[in-house]
């Protein structure tokens, strides 16, 4: 369907094919056009090292594009639907006794779907958070020894996937060197290896850019998103456009080390100018995270051809266009509402879970920290699209609350007296 209408690129894709071919024709990971010159530095560093390796692997094993591009989604659907089976599996370490009913699968976001069939890094994440989930868990419930060096192997995908996982490596660090003093244990310090490759990566991008940086993309994430929707907000749009345009027009000439601490510094600058108004457009972006049904994902869906303007009226709450919009577009109406509503009770199940007294601390770790973890480092950005990689830990949750509601048992006992 999604290939039918040629929905299964976006923006960011290119970026991505970009990226692939030019670490196939120069060893670089510089995501622009690299016929043109002068090159912009930041887009040496603002994808990270895997997606672009499996496009490259993949345009090696296939004799032209369309067969690449198929197989690519071929094997994405087919990881989405691994990544259900082993949070079926993780559901099963809870509630050995659970058996799938047919509305189970309106849990699964649209975004679940979609983006299975687009060029974009979100299922591959998910992959990667479920499955570390599931290790960490199964390790508990069976007194075992983590997997150090598979749960190392997959902490590194995840970094060199999306640079949001950074913050996860340093804190791998620190859990690996805690660890290893309490225990005397070696294994622990695997951890240490995704932060290790990270720094060289750094060293390596300093090489070609002259700042020593994993990625670009916080940065550029602070001008063009965070500042600017502060301004926007405060200022209006016209200002926010006139704001960035001058930031980039000033900082033009400059190094590339020197303009990306421009950025940063004046991005700061803004939000902290304004901290009560970044703090609601964080609050509002966590909550719109949660209960956003897929404006752009089910509009594509649809072939809906300005579904990035239904996006941005939505984010503005301008109701008239809202309205008139959904009228031309019935179907997507009715699913939107549908969706909106499945998710509300979602995130309901969500807090129940998270406040329980009763809940056990290693199943907050396992399900909830993800969750929190990728909603709040996503905030003002908040969108359907970014709460796919930590989907099904939601999902998970919600079946658990929900199973034994329908038991008449206390919320989440069970997993307190099971485990402890």
């Amino acid at each position: 369907w999604q290939t039918g209408f040629h929905h299964t690129v976006l923006s960011d894709c290119r970026e991505y094919f970009n990226a692939s071919k030019n670490w196939l024709s120069e060893h670089t990971l510089y995501c622009g056009d690299a016929t043109i010159y002068p090159r912009d530095p930041q887009l040496y560093t603002r994808r990270p090292l895997l997606y672009p390796l499996i496009l490259a692997g993949v345009a090696g094993i296939t004799p032209n594009d369309t067969t690449g591009y198929i197989l690519l989604l071929l094997l994405q659907n087919a990881l989405s639907i691994f990544n259900i089976i082993i949070a079926y599996k993780l559901l099963l370490c809870l509630l050995p006794n659970f058996q799938v009913r047919w509305w189970h699968i309106l849990l699964l976001p649209p975004s679940q779907y979609v983006y299975a069939n687009l060029m974009m890094t979100e299922v591959l994440l998910q992959t990667i958070l479920i499955s570390i989930s599931y290790l960490l868990f199964k390790a508990y419930s069976t007194k075992q020894v983590p997997n150090y060096l598979l749960l190392s192997l997959l902490l590194l995908l995840s970094v060199l996937l999306k640079p949001v996982m950074m913050i996860v490596v340093w804190v791998s660090v620190i859990i690996a060197i805690l660890l290893f003093i309490k225990y005397k244990q070696v294994k622990p310090l695997l951890l240490v290896i995704p932060a290790l490759v990270v720094l060289y990566i750094s060293a390596w991008n300093k090489q070609q850019t002259g700042l020593f940086q994993y990625s670009s993309m916080p940065t550029f994430n602070l001008l063009h998103y965070n500042s600017y929707a502060v301004n926007e907000h405060v200022y209006g749009l016209a200002f926010a456009d006139q704001q960035e345009d001058s930031i980039i027009a000033h900082t033009k000439a400059m190094s590339y080390p020197i303009r990306d601490s421009a950025w940063a510094a004046e991005s700061k600058k803004t939000i902290l100018a304004h901290l009560p108004a970044y703090a609601y457009l964080h609050l509002k972006g966590c909550l719109q995270m949660c209960i956003d049904p897929g404006r752009t994902d089910i509009a594509s869906f649809f072939n809906i051809h300005d579904d990035t303007h239904f996006l941005r009226l939505s984010n503005r709450f301008d109701a008239k266009p809202i309205v008139s919009f959904l009228k031309n577009n019935a179907p997507l109406a009715f699913v939107l509402a549908l969706v909106v509503v499945i998710n509300i009770l979602k995130s309901c199940w969500l807090v129940v879970f998270v406040f329980s007294k009763k809940t056990s601390l290693i199943s907050k770790s396992v399900f909830i920290l993800p969750v929190l973890y990728i909603i709040l480092l996503t905030g003002p950005l908040g969108a359907s699209r970014f709460m796919l990689p930590i989907a099904l830990h939601v999902c998970i949750v919600c079946l658990i609350c929900i199973e034994y509601r329908k038991q008449n048992k206390t919320i989440l006992s069970p997993l307190h007296i099971h485990y402890h």
